[in-house]
């Protein structure tokens, strides 16, 4: 229970930062270098980003140093990232911009997993940062 707080602490840190750079990406550099490339460009910030918010919650919060405190803090926020993007239909390729229903949402990820693994290895690595603060 004591890492619930700074679980989802760090998940406002990381979501709050894409949900920013996420609409600079789509509004101003989809426009000029397309889907791909602009994802390609957002990257390295979202991991910068994402790790100092990972040390700022570790330091932030009186949480046990072990690894297993730090990766359940990773975890819960795992969880509620995975959550909200269910909720919300926002895990979808680009050039979608309706709502899916759950069962397209799942269909299209099984099917994409392969092809659009770039996004699962981000949640991996935004997650496992803790660790390593």
């Amino acid at each position: 229970m004591q890492a619930l707080k700074p679980g989802f602490v760090y998940f406002l840190l990381v979501f709050g930062t894409g949900f920013v750079l996420g609409t600079i990406r789509v509004f101003l550099i989809v426009p000029l270098v397309g889907h791909r490339t602009a994802e390609l460009l957002e990257m390295p910030l979202m991991l910068i980003a994402t790790v100092l918010a990972a040390r700022w919650t570790i330091r932030r919060f009186s949480e046990p140093r072990t690894s297993a405190a730090r990766l359940s803090i990773g975890g819960i926020a795992l969880g509620l990232m995975l959550a909200g993007e269910l909720a919300s239909g926002r895990h979808r390729t680009p050039g979608h911009d309706r709502r899916r229903s759950l069962p397209e949402q799942r269909s299209e990820f099984r099917d994409g997993l392969l092809r659009e693994s770039d996004s699962l290895r981000r949640h991996a690595m935004a997650r496992l940062a803790p660790v390593t603060g």
